[in-house]
């Protein structure tokens, strides 16, 4: 391995001579469109050189696609300007010109027939940030990444300000799952599709990823906010990427993405496979005090996981006029996954002495597949403010596993004490997600009212056929278990309808009111012996953002929502998992949803070096939903799923960033958030106020405009009603060169590679005290090495000269 880096940094250091002398100018193009999207041609633009001594002046004309291009322009700051008779001059002051990639996509300019349309302090930066942050919105600039073509999307994910993970790796947004959009529409999929989703969507197809901390209406009544992931549609003409990486740990993927885009369509293809493969091991300490006696329970294992997960994707839109829109995508995800885990187990009386021994072997093979279908249609009215949309969507799925147990029990002496036993568990289960959106908003009456309103109807399946077989030692023959197989349907209806309005009563002062009714009705259905479950509720879910302009560099705002959080099919389903016969676990058919008031004040601060934002909450939750352990007569804990209690929640959150210079950029930030439990619930239960902290620190620093460096820094704990978790620090640093024009990018990530990935849980319940350990071998040095297909320049129309 240190031969490797060696070579690679001797190719990089001994290669910047040469490639720098052949850089060459920047290309930059776009799009002039007036208040209705239309494309306007003949417009006159004009791009002038603002800072140096040469005060050079390009004046041209966009082409009868409303299109313009520029070749072959340097550094330094430039103003550009549009005019067009019947419409406002539009002016861009200053666009800050950074040599780092070959081609710039500005965005569209749109004129206005009666407002002006200058821009005084507007800063559009050739080589964006690769963290930005503005009006509670946080961007992560992929392209800006040096590891990011090399990323997958959860990895992403995870360098996104105040988001963190938990301890089964699941995304949360300061403590609270977000709903995940893919172009700012929603991906209907259950949490095994999502997670396979975001570990295989390679980063290079990924334009950026935004933290929307106060969602639109149609997501206001989820808890976490919303993350939307935007892919990339291209330049004009063909271009994209492809990328080969390899890890030191058995990571390797393949991606080749491809993007379209003429003036009226844009079409993309994302093909990859990703394979990942981690070993580790786990212990665990529980003390168990019972009326008369008191014993311990110590486990000791390791694991292996292997997963492989082919991908693909295809997008476009058509504008099939100025006012309608049609795009479709195709989503498919695979999974094969191995697993294999073997773990000891020691039981030690009041005595300190060993009283039983066994070992257990866990062998999982299984695969995941899902495919999903989403079709949307968008027509705007007399201007782009005044939109209707419609999107539909559905997601078959279908999962399969057998899991092997063989379970030997030994004398404290380690010979034989029984006999051994072989289970077999075959799991099967089919899933559909679906939805049918439709959204709208109209002014009325003049630019400072806006009425916006919506309807969905969700709707969520599952068909799962769990069969438990014990070996029959005497015959040799596997029976059937009838207490642990299940055969049962799972199906969750959602309808909601909203209403709102946003109200600019002042200059600098902004309203937003929304109310939202949702009816739930699921349903559990047995082939066996439990007992068919069901449950309907209905929740009204209103929310206000109150928004205040300080001036051009602060604004404030006072939100308040409430929010819903519905039981999953896991947390619902009964069937018991019996992977680990000492700790069993089940859903509860019987839980209600979790709900909340949410009021949180945000402050943000700007300029064009440094960002500060500030924000402080409160939540009033109830019917909180959490898996809690309970002591079995026979030593071991069975963990179920209930509503627990209501809680206060007080949260802080902080997350800024500065610009030192033009190549070096850093980010944090921290959230802390404290849960308090009423006093009932902490002497019946134990329950115990805790505290949840995030804590994440990236930096990038651009050392030429060939090659860049990127790091990240990342820590969470946990707190839960009946103890805490908590994982070490997570380390990932990256840098990039680029080769032949830019064309071949060559990318190393040290993931971790100080340490290795902890996680700590502490159980404290009456009757018994438990502590979990687990550590990854994450540790990987990962190559990467990708071929940009750069866009084909066109031929500019109009007249050129220069000042």
């Amino acid at each position: 391995m240190k031969t490797l880096l060696s070579l690679f940094c001797f190719v990089l250091l001994g290669s910047m001579a040469f490639s720098q002398k052949d850089l060459k100018g920047i290309t930059v193009s776009g799009r002039v469109v007036n208040e209705r999207q239309q494309l306007l041609a003949d417009v006159s633009v004009t791009w002038k050189r603002i800072s140096g001594k040469s005060q050079a002046v390009l004046a041209f004309s966009t082409d009868s696609a409303g299109q313009y291009t520029l070749d072959n322009i340097g550094e330094g700051y430039y103003q550009l300007q549009a005019s067009f008779t019947g419409y406002e001059t539009f002016i861009l002051d200053s666009v800050h010109m950074l040599p780092s990639s070959q081609t710039l996509v500005l965005p569209d300019i749109q004129l206005q027939l009666s407002v002006s349309n200058t821009l005084e302090d507007a800063v559009v930066i050739h080589r964006k940030a690769p963290i930005e942050s503005r009006d509670g919105t946080i961007t992560l600039n992929v392209d800006a990444l040096p590891s990011g073509a090399s990323s997958t999307g959860a990895e992403l994910l995870r360098n996104l300000p105040m988001v963190g993970t938990d301890p089964e790796g699941k995304v949360l947004v300061k403590g609270k799952p977000p709903v995940i959009l893919i172009d700012e529409k929603p991906v209907e999929m259950n949490g095994q599709q999502l997670s396979d989703l975001l570990e295989s969507l390679p980063g290079s197809a990924i334009e950026k990823i935004e933290l929307m901390q106060n969602p639109p209406p149609e997501y206001a009544g989820s808890e976490g906010g919303v993350i939307n992931i935007v892919t990339k549609k291209g330049s004009l003409g063909w271009m994209g990427r492809f990328t080969v990486t390899a890890g030191t740990i058995g990571q390797k993927s393949l991606s080749l993405n491809l993007n379209y885009r003429d003036k009226k369509k844009t079409f993309s293809v994302v093909l990859g496979t990703n394979q990942q493969q981690l070993q580790g091991y786990n212990q665990s300490r529980r003390e168990n005090l019972f009326a008369d006696s008191s014993n311990l329970f110590l486990s000791d294992g390791g694991f292996e996981n292997k997963y492989l997960r082919p991908n693909f994707r295809i997008q476009g839109s058509y504008d099939i006029t100025s006012k309608k829109q049609l795009s479709f995508s195709l989503q498919g995800n695979a999974s094969l996954y191995n697993q294999d885990g073997l773990t000891g187990y020691t039981n030690i009386n009041a005595q300190d002495e060993v009283w039983r021994l066994s070992y257990r072997n866990n062998t999982t093979e299984g695969a995941n597949f899902s495919i999903q279908p989403q079709i949307s249609f968008t027509r705007f009215g007399k201007t782009k403010a005044e939109k209707l949309q419609l999107i539909a969507a559905f997601t078959p799925g279908q999962s399969e596993n057998d899991r092997l147990f063989f379970q030997e029990f030994l004398n404290p002496d380690t010979q034989i004490a029984f006999a051994d036993s072989t289970q077999l568990q075959s799991n099967r289960n089919e899933s559909g997600n679906g939805s049918f959106r439709l959204n709208y908003q109209k002014p009325l009456g003049s630019d400072k009212l806006t009425f916006t309103t919506g309807a969905i109807y969700a709707l969520s399946m599952q068909q799962n056929m769990l069969q438990t077989m014990s070996l029959n030692k005497t015959t040799g023959e596997q029976e059937i278990n009838d207490r642990l197989s299940t055969d049962n349907r799972f199906r969750q209806q959602v309808l909601s309808l909203r209403a709102g309005i946003n109200y600019k009563f002042a200059e600098s002062w902004r309203l937003a009111l929304n109310l939202q009714w949702e009816g739930t009705h699921f349903d559990f259905k047995f082939k066996t012996a439990l007992p068919n479950a069901a449950n309907d509720y209905m929740n009204w879910l209103p929310s206000f953002n109150l928004r205040k302009t300080i001036n051009k560099k602060a604004n404030a705002s006072l939100v308040y929502r409430k929010t819903i959080r519905r039981p999953g099919a896991g947390e619902l389903n009964p069937a018991i998992d019996y992977s680990d016969p000492y700790n069993l676990r089940s859903g509860n058919p019987a839980l209600e949803p979790a709900t909340a008031h949410q009021f949180d004040l945000n402050m943000s601060w700007n300029t064009n070096k440094r960002f500060i934002n500030g924000s402080v909450g409160f939540n009033r939750v109830s019917n909180i939903i959490n898996r809690i352990r309970t002591l079995q007569p026979d030593g071991g804990t069975y963990a179920l799923y209930q509503n627990v209690a209501n809680r206060n929640e007080y949260e802080v959150g902080v997350w800024s960033g500065y610009s030192f210079n033009d190549a070096w950029r850093l980010n944090t930030s921290a959230v802390f958030s404290y849960n308090q439990y009423g006093e009932r619930e902490k002497k019946l239960y134990r329950y115990r106020d805790g505290s949840t902290i995030n804590l994440n620190l990236n930096t990038h620093y651009t050392a030429t405009p060939l090659m860049g460096f990127d790091g990240s820094v990342r820590y969470n704990a946990f707190a839960d009603p009946q103890g805490r978790s908590r994982s070490n620090w997570s380390l990932q640093v990256g840098g990039q060169y680029k080769f032949f024009e830019r064309r071949l990018i060559v990318g190393m990530t040290a993931i971790d590679p100080i340490n290795r990935q902890e996680i700590q849980t502490i159980t404290t319940a009456n009757n018994f005290r438990l502590e979990n350990y687990r550590a990854s071998f994450t540790r990987n040095y990962r190559l990467s090495v990708g071929w940009a297909i750069q866009p084909s320049k066109k031929a500019k129309t109009g007249s050129s000269k220069r000042g």
